[in-house]
C-alpha cells in the first residue's frame, strides 16, 4: 500500500467510506432530512433514532483508535482551530434553511443522483460550488475577517475538556456519551424491531471512524500536509467537481472517493431493488428555491467548517464544541424553512 500514490490511497478510504454510507442510505434507511420529515410528518423515528447508533458507535470507535494511536483526534479540522460559536450557528441556521428549500442536502442529493434523479445533481453541485466560493474563492476573504478561524488555544473537544476539568482520560468520557447516544436509539421499540438499519447504522459509524484512521495514516506519512478527514458534503463537493477538471495525480482526494463512493452505492442499492431510472424530480418545486437552497447550504457548510453530515456526525464522532451547537442549529434552521414553506399564502385583495 505505501508504494501507491498517496491521492489514491486517500481516494480509496473515501471511496469505501462513501461506498458504506450510500448503501446504508438504501438498504438501511440511513438519511438526514428525509429522516426529519419521516419523524415530523409521520410520526415515523426509527431513522432519526437510527442516528443515535451512528453517533454512539463512531464516538467509540474513534475514541479507541485514537486512544491506541491510530487516530489523530487533534489533527482533525474540527479540533485544530478556534471554537467559534457564532460561524457554528449562522453557518447551521443557514444550512439548515437551505436545506428546506432545497428538499436535500448534500448527502441526500447524492444518494437520489444515484438512483437516476437529474435534479439531485445540479442541487450537488451548487452546493459544492457556493462552499468553494466561500472558502477559497471570492468570498474567502470576507468570511475570513468576519469570522476568523485560527488556532487550537483550550480545549476544543468535549471529552478532552472533562478530562482536564476530573483527571480521567477522554476515552471514558466518550464511552458515557456514546452510551447515551445508543440508548437514545435503542429506546424506540420500532428501531429494535428492525435489525437490518441498526446493522447498517453500526456499520456507518465504523466507516467514520474508519475514515478518520485511514486519514490520520495519510497525515502522518505526508508530514501533516492532508487533513484528517471524515465524511462531509460541503466542501468536498466542490472539491469533487475540481477533481473532474484536473488531472488525475491532481484531482485525486478523499473528499472525490467519498463522493464517487456515495453514488456508486446508492445506484448499486437501487439497481437490486429495483427502482433505478433517470429522472427529474417530479415536484413541482421551483428551480429558483432550489437553487437558492443550495446555494444557503454552501455557504452555510464552509462557514460552519460542515455540512448536516460534517458536523452532525463526523464532528460529533470527535466530541467536538461545534458538532452540537451546529446540529441544533441546522435543526432550529430546517424547522424555519419548513414552516415557511407550509406556510398558507396570504390572501390577495
Amino acid at each position: 500500500m505505501q508504494n501507491l500514490p498517496v491521492g489514491v490511497i486517500a481516494t480509496l478510504i473515501g471511496l469505501a467510506t462513501g461506498l458504506i454510507m450510500g448503501l446504508a442510505a438504501r438498504f438501511g434507511g440511513f438519511a438526514t432530512l428525509s429522516a426529519l420529515r419521516s419523524a415530523w410528518d409521520l410520526g415515523d423515528q426509527r431513522r432519526v433514532r437510527l442516528w443515535g447508533i451512528v453517533i454512539g458507535v463512531a464516538i467509540v470507535m474513534t475514541y479507541a483508535l485514537d486512544s491506541f494511536g491510530v487516530i489523530r483526534i487533534a489533527a482533525t479540522p474540527y479540533h485544530a482551530g478556534t471554537i467559534n460559536p457564532i460561524a457554528a450557528i449562522l453557518g447551521g441556521l443557514a444550512f439548515g434553511y437551505g436545506m428546506a428549500l432545497a428538499g436535500n442536502c448534500g448527502f441526500e442529493a447524492l444518494v437520489r443522483a444515484g438512483a437516476g434523479d437529474v435534479k439531485a445533481i445540479v442541487i450537488a453541485a451548487i452546493i459544492g460550488i457556493t462552499a468553494m466560493m466561500a472558502t477559497t474563492g471570492p468570498l474567502a476573504a470576507l468570511r475570513d475577517i468576519t469570522l476568523p478561524i485560527g488556532p487550537a488555544s483550550l480545549p476544543t473537544g468535549i471529552a478532552q475538556f472533562m478530562s482536564e476539568e476530573v483527571g480521567l482520560s477522554p476515552f471514558f468520557f466518550a464511552v458515557i456519551i456514546a452510551a447515551f447516544f445508543v440508548a437514545a436509539g435503542l429506546s424506540y421499540m420500532p428501531l429494535r424491531r428492525s435489525p437490518a438499519r441498526l446493522l447498517w447504522g453500526v456499520a456507518v459509524g465504523l466507516a467514520v471512524a474508519l475514515s478518520f484512521a485511514g486519514m490520520t495514516w495519510v497525515h502522518e506519512n505526508t508530514a501533516g500536509r492532508v487533513a484528517v478527514e471524515g465524511p462531509s458534503f460541503a466542501e468536498p463537493l466542490g472539491r469533487a467537481l475540481l477533481a473532474l477538471m484536473l488531472p488525475a495525480e491532481e484531482g485525486l482526494s478523499f473528499s472525490a472517493g467519498l463522493v464517487g463512493g456515495v453514488v456508486l452505492g446508492a445506484f448499486l442499492g437501487a439497481l437490486f431493488r429495483g427502482f433505478y431510472r433517470a429522472r427529474a424530480d417530479e415536484a413541482p418545486v421551483a428551480l429558483s428555491r432550489t437553487a437558492l437552497g443550495a446555494a444557503l447550504m454552501g455557504f452555510g457548510g464552509a462557514v460552519a467548517v460542515g455540512d448536516i453530515i460534517g458536523e452532525g456526525l463526523s464532528a460529533m464522532a470527535t466530541l467536538a464544541w461545534t458538532g452540537p451547537v451546529t446540529l441544533a442549529a441546522i435543526l432550529v434552521g430546517c424547522w424555519f424553512g419548513r414552516s415557511y414553506l407550509v406556510a398558507p399564502e396570504p390572501d390577495g385583495p
